[in-house]
């Protein structure tokens, strides 16, 4: 895997930089994969007969995001329509009706690829 720097908007709207893996090589509309890693501090022994845990690292769940022409990567939606109107107000139901006949899936990387690939030819 290559990671490749981006800017990008978190959660909280905040404009940030980070290393992403690009899902679809080509384009100028881009599919990218945001691995995460947490840190869970060290907890101590709340009662005498429980364990204490150690400090530890912990992957959760990638998130995926996605950036278009001269814009900074968002965070990718995970529900249809919401997806089509944040992003594409004006082709919003050619968008939407390319993803219902193809049955897309925002969950799927192999579909988001397809999707992006898609929107590269608009």
């Amino acid at each position: 895997e290559s990671y490749h720097i981006f800017s990008y908007t978190d959660d909280t709207g905040r404009q940030k930089k980070g290393y992403f893996v690009k899902l679809n090589k080509e384009g100028e509309n881009l599919i990218l994969k945001k691995h995460r890693i947490v840190f869970f501090e060290e907890q101590a022994s709340k009662t005498g007969y429980d364990a204490p845990k150690p400090a530890m690292y912990k992957n959760v769940k990638d998130r995926m995001y996605i950036k278009l022409a001269n814009k900074e990567a968002v965070l990718l939606p995970t529900k249809k329509k919401k997806l089509v109107k944040a992003l594409f107000p004006e082709n919003s139901k050619i968008i939407l009706d390319f993803i219902n006949a193809n049955k897309i899936k925002l969950s799927r990387e192999a579909d988001l690829i397809t999707f992006v690939n898609y929107l590269n030819t608009l």
